[in-house]
């Protein structure tokens, strides 16, 4: 009566259908339930009910008949625990679970790194039957170069230990493809505390690493011909690569957290043109053109120049990007070739 919150006149001549959950008659469970006992039949198991307010109760329970003198069923007593809360549980974390292996790519192992089971996503990451990879060892995703070497053995030795990892992975699939994977490989202890298992969850990241990649290669590519400086919205300078400091013949500690006017004219720093030159890149407009700066010792200097600000997630400018070439000697020769002309 507690576990339901009835009172015994509230049942006492009721059908069992009271404690059903709603449909339960429609479905023709109870009848089954009730033929078996009529039968003789004792039934054990969890049940799904309905309490007075409601609420779901899930009872593990056993219903068993009495018989009569004859040998015939002649009532039925039901001996239940409520297992409301554990099986409520258990019914969320399989809801987790299930959402889970929607959208991530699951595998486990055992302790030895032998393939357990895997869920589809990391099947068809991976583009093998689940037959053909359980009692294979993790190192089939491996090129052998690395299953062979000290850190993969390194990497095993502290899943066992109980340490998890987490981390960008290369693996490869059936065909020898590169997969890029965000993975985490948890090791799973039993009742007693002992390590038993090891579940790796992972994301397929294939293809924004492999972007990533090309575009740090053209930013490698970039670095290598032009001169990069980077600026916070304040104009303070935060980075440069060596062929700026070669430019301006200065060295980095010479100018890191110094402000983008040591680079221009007294005149030309105080002028309300370049006080609205950094608003602009502030506000997260670009700026390109031909500018003079000076380097060390006041060296004159003409570049070819873009001032790029770099967004956030959200669009605001978070820091002024410039990349330039040298282009004093055309400028000059330039120069030379109007003041001819002009005479």
């Amino acid at each position: 009566l507690s576990m339901f919150g009835y009172a015994l006149e509230d049942l006492l001549g009721k059908h069992h259908d009271q404690l059903c959950v709603a449909g339960a008659a429609e479905r023709g469970e109870n009848t089954f339930l009730w033929e078996k006992l009529c039968a003789g039949e004792s039934v054990s198991g969890i049940f799904h009910r309905s309490a007075a307010d409601g609420s779901d109760r899930y009872t593990q329970a056993s219903y068993i008949p009495v018989v009569d003198a004859a040998g015939k069923p002649s009532k039925i007593v039901q001996i239940a625990t409520d297992i409301t809360a554990s099986k409520t549980k258990s019914l969320e974390d399989d809801g987790k679970i299930m959402a889970i292996n929607r959208t991530q790519a699951v595998i486990e192992f055992d302790l030895e790194g032998n393939v357990l089971t895997a869920n589809e996503k990391f099947l068809e990451i991976f583009s093998y039957t689940l037959q053909e990879i359980i009692g294979q060892h993790h190192r089939i995703f491996c090129c052998e170069t690395y299953a062979q070497s000290e850190d993969y053995r390194n990497f095993w030795n502290d899943l066992r230990a109980g340490e998890h990892k987490q981390n960008e992975f290369m693996r490869l699939n059936r065909q020898g493809r590169c997969v890029w994977l965000q993975a985490t490989y948890t090791p799973i202890r039993n009742a007693e505390g002992n390590i038993y298992k090891i579940i790796k969850f992972a994301s397929d990241i294939t293809g924004n690493k492999l972007a990533s990649i090309a575009n740090e290669g053209r930013i490698a590519a970039i670095s290598r011909s032009q001169g990069i400086i980077e600026f916070d919205l304040g104009g303070n300078i935060l980075e440069a690569n060596e062929n700026f400091l070669q430019l301006i013949g200065y060295t980095l500690e010479e100018i890191k957290g110094k402000h983008h006017r040591i680079f221009v004219c007294k005149e030309e720093a105080s002028g309300g043109a370049y006080r609205a030159f950094w608003q602009k890149l502030g506000d997260g407009q670009f700026d390109a053109g031909e500018y003079l700066r000076y380097g060390k010792n006041g060296k004159k200097i003409w570049i070819q120049a873009s001032y790029n600000p770099i967004l956030d997630l959200d669009g605001k400018p978070v820091r002024i990007v410039k990349y330039c070439s040298d282009i004093t000697t055309a400028k000059m020769a330039a120069m030379e070739m109007a003041a001819r002309m002009d005479a």
